[in-house]
């Protein structure tokens, strides 16, 4: 079923997000709905047209886009924000320049008490106003039975200015709660501000991606002028002119022109690229001084930049397993607060205190307790820890793969082209038949490989290129993946398979051609190991990690190259279908074990493991069946983002504690448990407000340490 996005609006704490949750899961056609409150987002799989899905989101008292273009989607975002931001910000200058002059006249003590009392009901105007979606949105939503913190605040600031009314027109006397509603609105309008620009900063790595791709292009015209158009109105096959330090607007493939291009955001390599004809160029990548001529191929949604910006949102927009227990607990906690904001008030008074008194406990529950926390503990942390993979080359697919990665104890590797180049050159031929020299056996070989992409086939064929050899004819030709490949050339039968017997051929891989089933020669091939293949693994075992090595190389290659690389152990000689059944074996033995690799070979064993990773220049096999893709192909991001993944775990981990923590202690302590015991322990409604706005900033800020890491 596909997954659909939608920008939402409106929303202010976890409770929002789950009231959202339950509208749209209502709705027949929908299986699954998730919101991502740190990211204001809902993930949906449904059969149900846009229009019911928003329909469902506004009767929930909120609003709500489809995202479609993610960095067209981006964009507008980011100034949809900055207008929120600007408005966010008016709102809070008038809540103080209102709100202090109240709280001073409060304390104004020789000011008669009527003529006080109207002078703070003033100034407590201009806070309410600045608060005004307190009561707008928060009491509606209580009437609706969906109760959000919105609520939790209009209700208490409601009750207390009610009370303070009473007392100021009808008792003639007594305490007002004018200056505390005005504090409550001005210290939770301060700490939703420094919330929401903090979990702005969050999403940046996404937004910066998004900044990459150009606003216009230079189509060439077929009668050689030019025009200059928006870059969404490129279209496959059209013709585009790149200058110097523009950015290319679209992936393609150069025609004229030779230049180098700064593609680091995507590689992480800080050398520019040359470019000339016939070149590959991938859109949002900077040109450097020449002038190049592109042809387009993959445009919009279906470039590169676009695919990682849709494929890092997505992935932010996931629920890890471990925030479970907080979205139900987030999903109730309203309710919960505002029955034991209820039981305060009538606690107080059945043991004799005064009904301000009472009124101050209750309200103090009201403000101090904190849904936002619970709500953000998890998805604020997968939100940086993601976008920061991103921005180093780490393409994590989900918020579950990146729990999965920190339980991780083994990494195992493929070999051919993953802890290799993958780039084979034949290195020598042999023969086992007079009948069939070198030239014959390399030309019947590379015959057969014509129709094969594997790694060795294309050696085959550039070794018979570079010795301009004649090659036969081959029809019937069959792939048999992990084997080899079979095909008739004349009236026989070839096949190019493994080559089993490698005595006396340490460091080489090689192939078998045989001729009606009898070996009539050998192919060896040389495949040398990546420059930081060793870096990786020792920075792996570092870490803590076995690393293994699966490969269905013969045993003489893989010993050569599990020696050189010290890894705890290899396999050798397996079929695609036997890997996934050593992992079985390797998981039993350690632990949680991650597959990394890069082939169609591959594509189960990254499937099977707990946690798959692929290579960036790999297969879209391997890549579609990992957990996650290291765009840059370097792996030294390998044990990068194991490291990301444990320190991500241990920030949500701490940030649920805390928003946990924080909740047990605050809310008896607003409601005046701890006062028997200790006199000191009581805490004013100004306070809880402030505590409560510092709790929901203490865990985006330590969600916000990812970026650095």
């Amino acid at each position: 079923m596909e997954k659909r996005f939608f920008t939402l609006e409106g929303m202010h704490c976890a409770a929002c997000a789950a009231a959202i949750e339950r509208a749209v899961r209502k709705l027949p056609g929908c299986e699954d709905a998730y919101v991502n409150f740190a990211a204001a987002e809902l993930t949906v799989s449904s059969e149900n047209p846009d229009e019911e899905i928003l329909a469902a989101i506004a009767k929930a008292g909120f609003s709500g886009e489809r995202r479609r273009n993610a960095a067209q989607g981006e964009k507008r975002r980011s100034a949809a924000d900055q207008a929120a931001e600007r408005q966010e910000l008016l709102n809070l200058i008038i809540a103080w320049a209102a709100g202090v002059p109240l709280v001073v006249l409060c304390h104004l003590h020789r000011i008669p008490f009527l003529f006080g009392g109207l002078l703070q009901l003033l100034l407590l105007c201009g806070s309410l106003y600045a608060g005004r979606a307190f009561f707008l949105k928060g009491l509606p939503a209580l009437f609706r039975g969906r109760p959000d913190m919105n609520t939790l605040v209009g209700t208490g600031v409601t009750a207390g200015v009610i009370y303070s009314l009473w007392v100021l027109f009808v008792q003639g006397s007594g305490h007002l709660f004018f200056d505390a509603g005005a504090m409550i609105v001005m210290l939770v309008l301060l700490g939703r501000f420094l919330e929401a620009r903090a979990r702005r900063k969050a999403v940046d790595a996404v937004r910066h991606l998004a900044a990459l791709a150009p606003e216009s292009a230079v189509q060439l015209l077929p009668d050689g002028s030019e025009r200059k158009i928006a870059a969404n109105e490129i279209r496959k096959g059209m013709t585009f002119k790149v200058l110097p330090g523009m950015k290319i607007p679209a992936d393609g493939t150069v025609l004229s022109g030779t230049s180098v291009c700064d593609e680091s955001m995507f590689t992480g390599e800080a050398l520019p690229v040359p470019k000339h004809p016939g070149s590959p160029v991938t859109g949002g990548s900077v040109n450097g001084e020449g002038v190049l001529v592109v042809s387009g191929e993959s445009v919009g949604e279906e470039t590169l930049l676009a695919r990682i910006i849709a494929a890092v949102r997505e992935a932010q927009g996931t629920r890890a397993p471990i925030a479970g227990i907080a979205d139900k607990a987030a999903g109730v906690f309203v309710w919960g607060v505002l029955g034991i904001g209820a039981l305060t008030f009538a606690g107080h008074l059945l043991v004799g205190h005064p009904v301000g008194a009472a009124l101050s406990h209750a309200l103090g529950v009201l403000v101090i307790a904190c849904p936002c926390s619970l709500g953000l503990a998890t998805p604020i942390a997968l939100i940086c820890g993601i976008g920061r993979g991103a921005s180093k080359g780490l393409l994590i697919k989900s918020g579950a793969a990146l729990e999965e990665m920190a339980g991780v104890k083994a990494v195992v590797f493929d070999k051919t082209g993953t802890l290799t180049t993958g780039k084979f050159s034949v290195a020598a031929v042999e023969s086992s038949d007079e009948a069939f020299d070198e030239a014959r056996i390399l030309s019947c070989a590379a015959a057969l490989e014509k129709s094969s992409s594997h790694p060795l086939a294309q050696a085959v064929i550039a070794e018979a290129e570079k010795r301009r050899l004649t090659l036969p004819e081959a029809r019937e030709c069959l792939n048999r993946p992990g084997y080899g490949i079979t095909g008739v050339i004349g009236e026989e039968r070839f096949e190019v398979c493994r080559e089993e017997d490698t005595a006396g051929k340490a460091g080489f891989t090689g192939a078998a051609v045989k001729r009606s089933g009898e070996k009539i020669g050998v192919i060896l091939f040389r495949d040398a190991l990546r420059p930081e293949a060793k870096e990786a693994v020792t920075a792996l075992k570092d870490m803590g990690f076995a690393v293994e090595m699966l490969t269905g190389d013969n045993v003489s290659a893989a010993a050569g190259a599990a020696a050189e690389l010290e890894l705890s152990g290899f396999h050798a000689g397996l079929l695609p279908a036997q890997k996934g059944e050593i992992l079985g074996a390797l998981r039993r033995k350690y632990g949680k074990t991650a597959m990394v690799g890069d082939g169609v070979n591959d594509a189960p064993a990254l499937a099977l493991a707990d946690a798959g990773i692929a290579i960036g220049s790999g297969t879209a096999a391997a890549i579609e069946a990992a957990d996650a893709v290291l765009i840059s192909n370097d792996l030294r991001n390998v044990p990068a983002v194991f490291a990301l993944s444990r320190k991500t775990m241990r920030i949500i981990r701490q940030n649920l504690f805390w928003a946990f923590a924080y909740n047990a202690l605050g809310i008896p302590l607003a409601a005046g448990l701890f006062e028997a015991i200790f006199p000191f322990a009581h805490v004013s409604p100004a306070f809880c407000a402030a505590a409560m706005g510092a709790s929901s900033v203490t865990v985006v800020l330590n969600a916000l340490r990812l970026k650095f890491s």
